[in-house]
């Protein structure tokens, strides 16, 4: 019975972790959403579509599709910022730490 509870308490940690990522990428994609709009006259972002795929590990795999209207401005790329460690609501003395790997980028018109 015992080593039941562990696998039910495991599966629902994992529940928690990827409904967590899940919530963050879905913000991000919000946010960026409601910000696009006021950089169009200076360029900004012209499409964005994020793919998420959770996988049984509790890890999720993350493409982000995006193109950038930098229109006339001299700039050096976009910067996207990730969240690395949040505040349990329910414990504030301990946090959920995010970790990235195998992040790439690539650019059909310009240094990657």
């Amino acid at each position: 019975m015992d080593s039941w509870n562990r696998a039910r308490r495991r599966r629902e940690r994992r529940r928690r972790i990827i409904a967590g990522f899940v919530a963050i990428i879905a913000a991000l994609a919000l946010i960026i959403t409601l910000v696009a709009p006021s950089f169009a006259a200076t360029g900004g972002f012209t499409r964005y579509h994020a793919h998420v795929t959770a996988r049984p590990d509790g890890s999720l795999a993350v493409l982000l599709d995006l193109e950038y209207d930098f229109g006339s401005a001299q700039r050096h790329g976009i910067y996207l910022t990730y969240l690395t460690r949040q505040r349990l609501e329910d414990d504030p003395d301990h946090y959920r730490v995010y970790e990235y790997s195998k992040i790439t980028a690539e650019s059909p018109t310009a240094p990657a």
